[in-house]
Parts: C-alpha cells; sequence; structure tokens
C-alpha cells in the first residue's frame, strides 16, 4: 500500500490538540495493538517516557531537534540525558521503551511526523509518563 501525502494531511486538518503533549494528533490506522498516526508540532512535545514497547518515527516536514534519555527507575528516577540529535524531513528512527524523549521544533514551521505504537502511548493512565524536568 502506496501512503500518500493528501491522507496525512486531511488527518491533520481534522486533528484534536493533545493538552497533555502539546501537539496535534490524528490516527491514520491501526487496530488495538498498534497504530499509525500524524502529529503537528508547532513547539515541541510535551517530555514524556513510556515503558511498554517502543515507537517508530519518520519526520515528514520540517526539522527540529530530538531529546533522548534513559529513565534509571519508574518513578521519575534519574534521567542519562544523551545529546540533542538534529532531525528533519525523511530521517526515521525508535525511541526504546524507558527513553524518555522530546521532539522540538527547530523549523519556521511545523514539524510533522508520522509514528507507529501502541495506543497506550497516548494515554497518560495507561504507559505514558509526562516528565516534569524536560532537558535544559
Amino acid at each position: 500500500m502506496e501512503f500518500k501525502k493528501s491522507n496525512w494531511r486531511s488527518a491533520l486538518e481534522q486533528a484534536v490538540r493533545d493538552p497533555k503533549v502539546g501537539i496535534r494528533i490524528a490516527r491514520l490506522c491501526g487496530d488495538e495493538h498498534f497504530g499509525l498516526y500524524v502529529a503537528s508540532v508547532p513547539d515541541r512535545v510535551g517530555c514524556h517516557v513510556h515503558f511498554h514497547g517502543s515507537e517508530t518515527y519518520e519526520i515528514l516536514e520540517g526539522k527540529g531537534e530530538l531529546h533522548l534519555g534513559f529513565v534509571k527507575g519508574r518513578d521519575h528516577g534519574p534521567i542519562e540525558w544523551w545529546k540533542p540529535e538534529p532531525v528533519e524531513a525523511g530521517d526515521a528512527f525508535m525511541i526504546e521503551q524507558g527513553f524518555a524523549h522530546q521532539l522540538r521544533n527547530k523549523g519556521k514551521g511545523d514539524l510533522v511526523v508520522v509514528f507507529g505504537c501502541s495506543p497506550s502511548h497516548l494515554d497518560n493512565h495507561l504507559d505514558r509518563l509526562m516528565i516534569e524536568q524536560p532537558p535544559g
């Protein structure tokens, strides 16, 4: 199946802003175990971590910076932050469980990403733990 630009654009037009992470997210396809989503990041994604499963991303438009850090413990233990990585349209990457992560927009327009993960990653009551002190 081909992934067409018009599909994610129309989905984003109808997307609802997630107030916890500060971005608009739309589901493109999936089931109760795995979903493919598109998101528009005007400034940054609220820093968070998942402890069950990984996430796979591709940058569709824009450029930004990816902040990653290994969380040493499930109760907001210390985070070992890595050096931020620049990302831009065409880049793809995976974030493993147990890594705090935050995408920051560094371009003029919104940073647009498509990502795949368990639907539980979008719910603060299931497997999305917000990090109160994001990277500097």
